[in-house]
């Protein structure tokens, strides 16, 4: 104290507490550096510092180290509460912890500024690892949808464009904005723009467009020789049809021209790749043939008319542009007929782009319950060559099941395993829970094993203490099967994993989830013009200017 000035004069009028009295600061510190102190042992020293004293500073000395104990054996017990040890493997960390592995701690956070990315619950998913997908699992009710919203919510404060697929016309109530450049594309609504198949048609390399066409047309993953060959026939019937209308461009003329009979087609495809395939003297494999590519082309009856809409559309500007989000909505009683065409829109989206730079804007994928949308060749690619083209997808599924009946087994661990970032809510079916048991992963830890020995002689009596180890899961299929509304485990690939609990949001309608265009009705009088016959037809579509 006396190398200290200004501490020597304050001193006198800091009293200290002790063994009843009050002391001057000087006093206390010469009885601390007095020969007592340093002739007793530490033990004594603490006895009477903790006991004699007495005072708020004797019961602060005595409980300081137990208090201090009690903590370390609270924090050991909440690490591991069965008294296990961690060896290695992930761990169920925190989401304070694992937000700070994530993105930093508060003195990062102080100098580089706060982290940039996707909220999930108070995390924060960096924006790097936002182009590496997510993947949204849980039964029906546990949240997915409110998680899918919060993120919408985020894409819309950042002004980024979306493809929304929207099975139940949920999304486009709250978040379709016509101001925007918003798009609704169900052909049976009357906010639906003008489309034609023409539109997604280049004429420098026409034939790969069309072929492009024709596959999102005929979709599904064959299992047989003889499914492939089919397929590929009823494509290439598909793109011999394109280029003999590519000079008519309307849709109408094109059902007219597939509606023909079967001789009448197949002399006005004579001179294409098709002209064998649906040769009348092949009764059935023709007709089959002819039959699927017709069936496939009349989902072209529910376009609206030029002059039913206010609007011109096409999959190719948007892509170039990205203005806007785009809302694939549907219904359950219009689901079957509109699904083939909203297939060939998303195609033709994710086509045009997937053939954008790389390093393009950042655009988001949101399909929200993946299975009830059929096979979707093009979301295999979105997520294994996505990412360098700015493509961020977010897929909602309810179970690995319906994945399996769609893609097979090899298609859907594709799409299970692809996204980084995966959110594993409630599931009741078992081999689901199991599989996302094994997708949060597991550890492996080591206990003490206790052994009773029991013999004649209480000398051979005793007990053995073993460390034993072993692999267990980091959750139970059991306890995914147990968890409660909104809650559920984050799993991101290259971290542990912790628990989160998203807020319940409710859905906010704007706007109307369906709008019904009107059938324009055909009008019939005594001078209308006499319907022309099959070979007027045939004459007319196949003439070259």
């Amino acid at each position: 104290m006396n190398d200290t000035p200004l501490l020597n004069r304050i001193a006198p009028y800091l009293p200290m507490y002790a063994a009843g009295g009050w002391y001057t600061l000087p006093s206390f510190t010469a009885w601390l550096d007095g020969p007592q102190m340093y002739r007793a042992s530490f033990y004594r020293w603490y006895w009477h510092t903790a006991i004699k004293l007495g005072g708020f500073y004797g019961l602060g000395t005595w409980l300081f180290p137990l208090a201090c104990l009690a903590l370390v054996m609270m924090w050991r017990w909440q690490r591991d509460p069965d008294g296990s040890e961690h060896l290695r493997g992930l761990r169920l960390v925190s989401p304070r912890e694992f937000n700070r592995t994530m993105n930093g701690g508060f003195i990062r956070q102080m100098v580089y500024g706060h982290p940039c990315g996707m909220q999930i619950s108070g995390i924060t998913i960096p924006e790097s690892i936002e182009f590496e997908h997510f993947l949204i699992i849980g039964n029906s009710g546990a949240g997915k949808s409110t998680a899918i919203r919060s993120m919408l919510d985020q894409i819309q404060e950042r002004g980024q464009p979306a493809i929304v697929i929207d099975r139940e016309s949920e999304y486009v109530q709250q978040y379709y904005n016509e101001a925007r450049g918003d798009v609704i594309l169900n052909p049976l609504d009357r906010r639906c723009p003008y489309w034609s198949p023409w539109s997604e048609l280049r004429d420098d390399s026409f034939t790969v467009d069309a072929a492009a066409i024709a596959a999102s047309l005929i979709r599904g993953r064959a299992r047989t020789n003889n499914e492939a060959f089919f397929q590929e026939s009823t494509r290439t019937v598909i793109e011999a049809i394109l280029h003999v209308m590519r000079d008519q461009r309307n849709t109408d003329d094109l059902l007219r021209f597939v509606g023909l009979p079967r001789e009448q087609l197949h002399e006005a495809l004579q001179g294409t790749p098709a002209y064998a395939l649906i040769d009348p003297k092949a009764a059935e494999q023709g007709s089959g043939i002819l039959g699927t590519a017709a069936n496939a082309l009349k989902t072209f009856a529910h376009l609206p008319k030029h002059d039913q809409t206010g609007r011109t559309w096409s999959a190719r500007e948007w892509a170039q542009n990205r203005q806007g989000w785009v809302f694939l909505p549907s219904r359950e009683d219009l689901h079957d007929s509109i699904q083939m065409l909203q297939g060939l829109w998303l195609d033709s989206l994710v086509r045009w782009l997937m053939s954008a730079e790389i390093g393009s804007q950042q655009t988001w994928i949101i399909a929200d319950e993946l299975a009830s949308l059929g096979h979707q060749p093009q979301i295999e690619k979105l997520l294994t060559r996505g990412r360098k083209r700015g493509l961020a997808v977010v897929l909602g599924l309810q179970s690995v099941a319906q994945l399996q009946a769609i893609y097979g087994r090899e298609g859907s661990v594709t799409l299970t395993s692809s996204p980084s970032t995966k959110l594993i809510m409630r599931v009741d079916e078992t081999e689901c829970a199991k599989w996302a048991s094994e997708l949060i992963g597991s550890h492996e830890v080591e206990r003490l094993t206790m052994t009773q020995l029991t013999g004649l002689s209480t000398y051979r009596e005793g007990v053995n203490l073993q460390p034993h180890r072993t692999i267990e899961p980091l959750v139970l299929a059991d306890e995914i099967k147990l968890l409660q509304r909104f809650t559920g485990y984050l799993c991101i690939a290259g971290a542990h994993r912790t628990t989160i609990r998203i807020p319940q949001l409710y859905l906010t309608k704007h706007q109307e989830p369906f709008i019904p265009r009107p059938t324009a009705a055909v009008e019939t009088t005594a001078t209308a013009t006499p319907e022309p016959t099959d070979d007027e037809i045939v004459a007319q579509l196949t003439a070259r200017p």
